[in-house]
């Protein structure tokens, strides 16, 4: 076996033991769902990825693959994450050496280390919701890289495996690299901020999970950050018997409505990777890097606030689920309070004349106040 092939084995049961355990963690309905796929790995297998035996004697087959938030724009929407993760992985492997006797400069590890950060802020920037839902579409109904089209081959071969009168499930072990940090997530009972890697299952995510639903028994997922392997939370989904919705429902993963900038097209528009320069003072390396991007009209923020502050104000209603981001969030709350006098829809004008009826002073206020209760020191581009 390549080391290549031995190392992509390792990582895909390493993410079944990091969904497995931290569901297992949580207890209730996750926990029972993990020891009812848990049993003896075999991580070498190739259709699919993962065979698992349980103690019942019945066979669990699991196909893995990852879907990225910052992906390439072709047709198989190749990870831009990936990609960086492994060029950081080979020049520290060639760096291994040279730290040893100690040959790699203060300058130079402070220049390599600022180049990618600067590449992971330009992918960031390039970056919107709709992007994730394409790198799942095409892992699942792509041409070339779906696997749905895959399942009766996969479903034949644990066939072989278990013999004609062997029980037999099969499903996707889904690795979804994500970064909405900073959004605020409304559930219909609270309001949260994410972080990177917490990945709402937004409403054309949970589309496409249910349709490939119909046709295997679960589906795992580890969600992570784009450019990590630390997991953050994790979901195992009963497909069997149309269960699908009501799995989702008892592990609260709901169709989520994003609102704000950043859902169809990138936030901001950055034509390139910055610039970096690295200054040496004494002991320490100052790094700076340039922000190319360009800023965005207050026009179309403005507009897209109130827009989404009126929706917001309509799926409390309902009790949906939803994720603003903080320009969205914060007309929400300077209006939510008087908005509850209004019968009906709430309109965008309904919004605006809420607006109005502040005093210049008392707007002032609550922004700051907004501000402090967020920690929100300056708005963060990627969350306007």
């Amino acid at each position: 076996m390549s080391k290549n092939k031995s190392d992509q084995n390792a990582h895909e049961e390493q993410v079944f033991n990091d969904v497995l355990k931290l569901s297992m963690v949580s207890g209730g309905y996750k926990k029972k769902a993990a020891l009812k796929v848990g049993g003896s790995i075999n991580a070498g297998s190739e259709c699919p990825d993962i065979v698992i035996t349980r103690e019942n004697g019945s066979i669990v087959g699991l196909e893995h693959f990852r879907i990225d938030h910052n992906i390439k724009h072709g047709r198989n929407a190749q990870s831009k994450s990936a990609e960086l993760t492994s060029a950081m992985k080979a020049d520290y492997e060639k760096l291994v050496p040279r730290l040893k006797v100690d040959s790699v400069s203060s300058e130079e590890m402070a220049s390599l280390a600022a180049n990618y950060v600067s590449l992971a802020k330009y992918h960031q920037s390039c970056a919107c919701c709709d992007d994730l839902t394409r790198s799942l579409d095409a892992r699942l109904f792509g041409g070339k890289t779906g696997h749905t089209s895959k399942l009766p081959k996969y479903r034949n071969h644990l066939t072989e495996l278990s013999g004609d009168d062997g029980r037999i499930e099969l499903g996707y072990l889904i690795e979804i690299h994500s970064d909405f940090q900073g959004l605020f997530m409304h559930d219909g009972t609270r309001v949260a901020r994410l972080v990177s890697g917490q990945c709402p299952l937004y409403a054309e995510i949970y589309d496409l999970l249910f349709k490939a639903s119909c046709e295997v028994d679960w589906i795992l997922i580890g969600f992570y950050p784009c450019l990590t392997d630390q997991i953050v939370n994790a979901a195992i989904i009963d497909c069997r018997n149309n269960m699908f919705k009501e799995s989702c429902r008892r592990q609260r993963l709901k169709r989520t409505e994003y609102l704000g900038l950043g859902k169809t097209e990138p936030f901001l528009k950055q034509s390139r990777v910055g610039e970096t320069e690295i200054e040496l003072c004494g002991d320490k390396v100052n790094i700076k890097i340039e922000n190319p991007a360009e800023g965005i009209s207050p026009d179309l923020l403005f507009c897209t606030a109130i827009n989404g502050a009126a929706r917001a104000l309509n799926l409390d209603r309902s009790g949906e689920s939803y994720t603003t981001t903080i320009s969205v969030q914060l007309i929400y709350e300077l209006v939510r309070m008087r908005s509850k006098k209004i019968r009906g829809i709430v309109t965008l004008y309904d919004v605006m004349r809420l607006l109005a009826e502040f005093e210049p002073a008392m707007l002032k206020e609550e922004i700051e106040s907004f501000s402090e209760r967020y920690n929100i020191s300056e708005t963060p581009d990627f969350c306007l």
